[in-house]
């Protein structure tokens, strides 16, 4: 719906890029995505 959204409001090219990362081996929670963000960018603001 969205690539095609793009053509109605008149563009003549539309290029879109989809990634799924689909983990199943371990649980992964939203909380612990956060964690893990906060702890690189204290580690990028360390160097």
């Amino acid at each position: 719906k969205m690539h095609e959204a793009a053509f109605k409001r008149g563009a003549q090219r539309v290029l879109s890029t989809i990634v799924i990362d689909d983990r199943r081996d371990k649980a992964v929670t939203i909380k612990s995505k956060v964690a893990s963000v906060k702890r690189r960018l204290r580690r990028g603001r360390s160097k």
